[in-house]
């Protein structure tokens, strides 16, 4: 892929960017909730923040790579170690994008490359890589800045949020489907075999409500102080269905496209 090429299929997603020539660097700066950058002002005087992500090419136009530089700094870091188990742990959780240092001056960075080699891009496979490093670096912030700022290192909010976001878009999946389908029955499919339905019984053998009108036992009730606390076995779903959606970007697409 040529520069002109790349320009241009950015400029078909109708961001608003910048042109490097000299450096051949394409810029897109995007709005934050979360990533603490530095004030930006809009056309109207509104204050907001902003992160840049920069796409180039490398390697003759062989391979891509977008990324967002000068996130994080070791040099500034109170707990670096704790900061640095912490990109990991996002490393793990994320599969497009991962976060890097560079050991002479200790900057970090969200980056993910694309091999291009003799094929071609799309402006959506642009458009996806690049609202991958966006929405992970700002997703994911306030862990990082507490494990550099405090030495802590705690998902539970982000899991949290990510979990009533999920719930919230299954409730509004579900409406849907009824309003569609108002005397469609209960869905019977066999579900895939796993550690907990290893004979991959129907989705309705594990409904509580089912198991209860046949005469299971009641599950036992749980203090307020109990429901306060995260449900390991929900944080362990969550992350699990994070994996198999393709991350942290991947789960966004879900909600997206379920239009939350």
């Amino acid at each position: 892929m040529t520069f002109s090429e790349l320009v241009q299929r950015v400029a078909e997603l109708g961001l608003d960017f910048r042109v490097l020539s000299d450096r051949g660097e394409v810029i897109v700066p995007f709005r934050t909730e979360q990533y603490a950058s530095e004030p930006s002002l809009t056309s109207d005087g509104a204050e907001h923040r902003t992160m840049i992500v920069v796409i180039k090419l490398q390697d003759d136009g062989r391979l891509l790579r977008i990324f967002a530089p000068e996130l994080y700094s070791l040099e500034d870091a109170r707990f670096p170690e704790a900061g640095l188990k912490a990109l990991l742990a996002v490393n793990w959780r994320v599969r497009i994008a991962s976060f890097a240092m560079d050991e002479t001056d200790g900057e970090v960075r969200l980056i993910t490359d694309l091999p291009i080699e003799d094929g071609s891009l799309t402006a959506s496979q642009i458009q996806r890589l690049i609202q991958s490093i966006a929405w992970t670096a700002d997703e994911l912030h306030p862990v990082i800045q507490r494990a550099f700022a405090e030495g802590e290192i705690d998902f539970a909010s982000v899991e949290a949020r990510m979990q009533a976001r999920l719930k919230s878009s299954n409730a509004a999946h579900r409406r849907r489907s009824r309003s569609a389908n108002p005397k469609s029955l209960p869905d019977s499919t066999p579900s895939a075999p796993n550690s907990e339905n290893p004979a991959g019984n129907t989705k309705n053998s594990t409904d509580p409500t089912i198991a209860n009108a046949l005469g299971g036992s009641k599950p036992p009730k749980r203090s307020k102080r109990e429901l306060a606390k995260p449900d390991p076995r929900e944080r362990r779903e969550l992350a699990d269905l994070m994996k198999a959606a393709g991350g942290v970007e991947g789960l966004r697409k879900l909600l997206e496209d379920r239009g939350m």
